[in-house]
């Protein structure tokens, strides 16, 4: 009865790691860039790149609270973001669909499926990755370092758009990706995982990304990192990744500042 005991107990053991969530919570701020950026190749891009910056990180920045694992992700937010009201949090579902659901006055909405990409981008990015050899510790955890460039390539219309107008953008950066937590990292939806628009996603096979900072002429001269802050496997309660059975389906309303709605 003992030896089945202990090899009940080992088996167990061994079973929990696949069964179990990951939670992490990650800052994304905005900085003047800490390496020096060739001018942008078009005007343009000076004036648009801090509404682009000002829409991707909100002033002071934003925490994100996630809880990541084979029944869905739940990210939570210190402050009202894009789709998200204050004290909201996002659910989605591993077909990619989702909901917003909104605790101020129980309700809920859906939202289109986010495994293409933020808001459906589908541009089709170039990305190198070349490993450095270094690494560093992010939030207690290894990670191993690389350096990055992205080229997007923009969907001018047939009469070449606005002159001067570049057929890509050029973004670069470092990434930081912890092979321990690898198998998350391929769970990670476009919203958990802010690089899947520029096509980050495609390496994290390598490991779970614990820092990212990218920089672009379409950035306005700053650099926009996110890190990990801190993480822990653990089995959240179904609950999390579920609607209240009380709350209430309402429409989804528009972006506050961009006029997105269903």
């Amino acid at each position: 009865m003992k030896r089945l005991a202990v090899a009940l107990v080992f088996a167990a053991l061994a079973v929990a790691p696949l069964s179990a969530d990951l939670k992490y919570v990650t800052r994304l701020t905005a900085r003047p860039s800490t390496v020096p950026l060739p001018p942008p190749t078009n005007p343009m891009f000076s004036m648009l790149g801090g509404v682009v910056v000002g829409t991707i990180v909100p002033t002071g920045g934003v925490r994100m609270t996630v809880t990541l694992g084979e029944r869905g992700t739940r990210i939570e937010y210190d402050q009202a973001y894009l789709l998200v009201p204050t004290g909201g949090a996002m659910l989605i579902h591993p077909d990619g669909s989702g909901v917003v659901i909104n605790p101020a006055d129980k309700t809920y909405w859906k939202i289109a499926k986010m495994n293409a990409g933020f808001m459906g981008a589908t541009l089709n990015p170039d990305v190198k990755v070349t490993p450095t050899g270094g690494s560093a510790v992010v939030a207690g955890v290894r990670a191993n370092q690389s350096s990055m460039t992205v080229r997007v390539p923009l969907p001018l219309p047939s009469d070449g758009g606005l002159p001067g107008m570049p057929n890509e953008l050029t973004i670069s950066g470092d990434v930081w990706l912890a092979p321990q937590y690898a198998r998350y990292a391929k769970m990670m939806p476009a919203m958990a995982n802010g690089l899947a628009a520029i096509g980050m996603d495609t390496m994290n096979a390598e490991g779970f990304p614990m820092r990212v900072v990218v920089r672009g002429e379409l950035f306005a001269g700053q650099e926009i990192e996110t890190v990990v802050t801190s993480i822990s496997e653990l089995t959240a309660p179904a609950s999390a990744f579920d609607v209240p059975a009380d709350y209430k389906e309402v429409p989804q309303p528009a972006m506050p500042g961009i006029g997105i709605g269903r």
